[in-house]
Formats: structure tokens, C-alpha cells, sequence
């Protein structure tokens, strides 16, 4: 077995981590929105119950920017805890009515 010869490497600095209910998302609402409930599109993996259950501390209410930017992140969470750590959530543009908020997931996967 040879060894490689050592080479130095240039490092980069270390990128500034947000915290996940700090990530800017432009889309959503500037002002309070009146929430009934959220549509979930694209879960495949998460049971409709283990989703009502995230969302529950979000629906029925009003909710500021932060709060819907929270609800995004609380779902996401979700996914990283039962292993799906490539899961997004993303809140898209929409007119919010009857108050419903929609949610997209893309599930992320790993080709072998």
C-alpha cells in the first residue's frame, strides 16, 4: 500500500447555520393570517394522523409570518425524527381561503 503524498488543503470559513424557524421563506404572508387547518401535498411517509398531530399547535388560530414559518419547521422536524432527514417543507405562494394554509413536503431520497 503507498501513501499519498500530504497535501494542504485551503479551508474554508465556517458557514453561519440558521436555526430551521430563522430560514427566510418570501412567500409567505406579511400579516396575521386566520388558520382552520394546513394541506399537506407530497407526504408519502408520515401517517395523516402523525400530521394533524404537528399541526394541531398551528391550526385554529391566527398566526404571524414567524408562526407559519414555525409550523413549516415543527413538520419538518417531524420527518428528521422518524428518519427522513432529507425531507423539506416548503410554504409556496398561495391566496390563503377559508383558512387554509397549504404545505408542500418534497421527501428527499438517496439513489444507491
Amino acid at each position: 500500500m503507498r501513501q499519498q503524498p500530504r497535501r494542504d488543503v485551503a479551508t474554508l470559513p465556517d458557514a453561519e447555520v440558521l436555526p430551521d424557524s430563522e430560514v427566510s421563506q418570501p412567500d409567505v404572508p406579511q400579516y396575521p393570517v386566520e388558520v382552520a387547518h394546513f394541506a399537506v401535498y407530497g407526504n408519502q411517509s408520515l401517517e395523516d394522523s402523525e400530521l394533524s398531530e404537528v399541526l394541531a399547535p398551528f391550526s385554529h388560530r391566527t398566526l404571524s409570518p414567524r408562526q407559519l414559518i414555525e409550523a413549516a419547521a415543527a413538520l419538518r422536524l417531524a420527518y428528521r425524527q422518524k428518519g427522513f432527514f432529507l425531507t423539506q417543507v416548503y410554504i409556496p405562494p398561495q391566496a390563503i381561503e377559508h383558512g387554509i394554509v397549504t404545505l408542500h413536503v418534497y421527501e428527499g431520497v438517496l439513489e444507491e
